[in-house]
């Protein structure tokens, strides 16, 4: 995979692995909505972020910093 896919990936794990975190501890005490509500807000904000490594750090500036994106 390539820079991008992973950033991407890790982003969704980390998503898929807060979903229980919100279930425990927004679920019992606001409801579905708010629980419902902060998983997609969770989703969206990794997603940011995730596109902001991607946009803020091309390959051709760690090219330049000498980093290798490249795996051999």
């Amino acid at each position: 995979m390539g820079t991008r896919s992973e950033t991407m990936a890790m982003a969704l794990l980390t998503w898929v692995c807060a979903l229980p975190l919100v279930g425990l501890f927004i679920l019992p005490r606001f409801g579905w909505p708010a629980a419902l509500g902060t998983g997609i807000g969770l989703l969206i904000a990794l997603l940011i972020v995730c596109w902001l490594i991607c946009s803020a750090f091309p390959a051709r500036w760690l090219k330049r910093a000498g980093r290798h994106t490249h795996r051999f």
